[in-house]
């Protein structure tokens, strides 16, 4: 209609990037990617079919695509995760800790275990699909047993090893990362500290309305930060 072409002009012409991303309908091929991937970034594109969860590794120089089994069961484990991981609770009992295990192992296991020579050393950038998009990868974890392990501050999660991020698509990745290498030697950071006096009369409470706590850590960060810029 006239009115719909009328409000596609105005994206077109007061937000390019938008109107870009969304009409865009170029879609990036597997040498486009790996042209622009680093030799220390490996990029894992998850989709899940009804019978299959399919995987994609790609890296600089190597491509892979397997085929995994069973994807309700991955699908289970990933919200029984997920929830545990957003549980308000400050009473965790060692059961807690031994069930957070085999969900966050079990998940690395069947994830990634399987191409632990790709992902060596690398920064890992996921592409997921359906509840994997939720699931933070950083938290799984590497450890084989938890019998010599106290509590949750001793296991080996994987952030400790990689640098991990998160796309919906390559072609997404591939813009967001030109965009922010324009934008990278800008000289500029902008960064918050949320600390307030402790007799402050300004309050925070979370969606749960238990009271936000200052972190004065954070003011410390920040101006460590600062002599960089």
């Amino acid at each position: 209609t006239t009115k719909y072409d009328s409000i596609i002009n105005i994206y077109d012409r007061e937000y390019p990037d938008y109107f870009d991303l969304k009409f865009n309908n170029k879609v990036l091929s597997l040498n486009e990617l790996q042209n622009i991937l680093d030799i220390n970034q490996v990029f894992i594109q998850f989709y899940f079919t009804q019978n299959n969860l399919h995987k994609l590794i790609i890296t600089k120089d190597f491509y892979e695509y397997t085929s995994i089994d069973n994807p309700d069961a991955i699908i289970k484990l990933s919200t029984q995760l997920i929830q545990h991981l957003k549980a308000r609770r400050h009473d965790y009992k060692r059961k807690d800790f031994e069930e957070y295990f085999r969900q966050a192992k079990a998940l690395y296991d069947v994830l990634l275990a399987d191409i632990i020579d790709q992902i060596d050393g690398k920064d890992i950038i996921v592409s997921g699909d359906g509840i994997l998009n939720l699931l933070p990868f950083d938290a799984l974890v590497k450890n084989e047993s938890v019998s010599e392990i106290r509590d949750f501050r001793d296991l080996d999660y994987l952030i400790y090893s990689h640098r991990i991020s998160y796309t919906y698509t390559a072609t997404l990745w591939e813009y967001h990362s030109l965009e922010n290498t324009d934008k990278r030697q800008n000289g500029h950071v902008l960064a918050f500290a949320p600390i307030y006096e402790k007799d402050s009369k300004v309050s925070f409470t979370d969606l749960y309305g238990e009271s936000i706590q200052a972190l004065p850590g954070t003011l410390d960060e920040i101006k460590f930060i600062s002599k960089n810029f």
